[in-house]
């Protein structure tokens, strides 16, 4: 349990990094020069050291490496250098690395690369907000980010495309526009290897409404499948873990969306990585209409 003392060094360095998010730094910088203790972990479990990475501030990073900032500290199992390769942030990692022990080193090092290819892709802020928009079914915001010149096929920090986002939120008329103007109906998310198929799929027979509109998320899915398919998505295409469109339809609970894709040459029968097949999932799902269309359309009991 931490004695009173400590709560008020926690409460003023607390602060002192708050200021700092603020733009300024005085706080800060007289609580490491009166010699006080900054690696108190800070609400989070966090050090100050982490949050100035976390602020991309060299000079920050600097101050208190020199006034005895524990490099080596983890949350988490994430370390300040961890931090600083993942945000891709060349100039604080290659400070911090020769200050770090050689096995927390390695970590960092194995995702800097990747941490380099965010950091140029939140530095693109044509894109960054072109698909921030997309996610938000901005349509005006989406098309001047095209008159722009902005790639609709460019994939984000977050490592989405637009129009996979797009089309797991709903957003009919972004991803018809999307698609008008050249958006790659096969493409995919960097990490799961989802396709606005698989995505829209994913989010059929959700009992929610838009906010914008007062149709189901149901009959936008089921509009948005329509328009992947007639713009030559393939049905088939798998996500990283083997699920295809058809078996998130099955779990989402759409009979019209399992139907269309079905209609549109769905492969009733394939499996994941798991061993799951559409009708699997059904009957995860409890869906005895599912279930029945499924079987009727040539589905094999497990």
């Amino acid at each position: 349990m931490q004695n009173s003392s400590s709560l008020k060094h926690k409460d003023l360095l607390e602060s002192a990094v708050c200021d700092f998010f603020r733009g300024n730094t005085k706080n800060l910088e007289e609580l490491i020069q009166s010699g006080f203790d900054i690696n108190i972990r800070l609400d989070d479990n966090k050090t100050a050291l982490m949050e100035a990475v976390r602020a991309a501030d060299l000079y920050v990073v600097r101050l208190l490496v020199e006034a005895g900032a524990d490099v080596n500290a983890e949350t988490g199992g994430y370390t300040a250098l961890w931090d600083a390769a993942y945000w891709g942030l060349q100039e604080i990692f290659d400070y911090l690395a020769p200050l770090t022990s050689s096995e927390l080193r390695q970590e960092a090092e194995e995702i800097l690369s990747e941490g380099l290819l965010r950091r140029q892709r939140l530095d693109d802020t044509l894109t960054e907000d072109f698909i921030s928009a997309a996610a938000m079914g901005n349509v005006e915001a989406v098309i001047a980010a095209i008159q722009s010149g902005v790639n609709v096929n460019a994939i984000g920090s977050d490592e989405n495309p637009a129009l996979t986002i797009a089309a797991y939120w709903g957003w009919v008329a972004v991803v018809k526009l999307l698609l008008e103007h050249k958006a790659d109906a096969n493409c995919f998310t960097e990490d799961q290897h989802e396709t606005p198929l698989t995505m829209a799929a994913q989010g059929a027979g959700l009992p929610r409404f838009s906010h914008i509109t007062s149709v189901t998320t149901d009959d936008n899915q089921v509009a948005i499948i329509e328009l992947l398919l007639a713009a030559g998505a393939d049905v088939n295409v798998r996500t990283k873990k083997g699920w295809t469109a058809l078996e998130n339809a099955a779990v989402s609970g759409s009979i019209r969306a399992v139907k269309l894709l079905l209609e549109a040459g769905a492969d009733i029968n394939a499996k994941d990585i798991g061993g799951y097949t559409a009708l699997s999932r059904a009957k995860q799902e409890k869906n005895q209409e599912i279930i029945q269309l499924l079987l009727e359309c040539g589905a094999k009991e497990d």
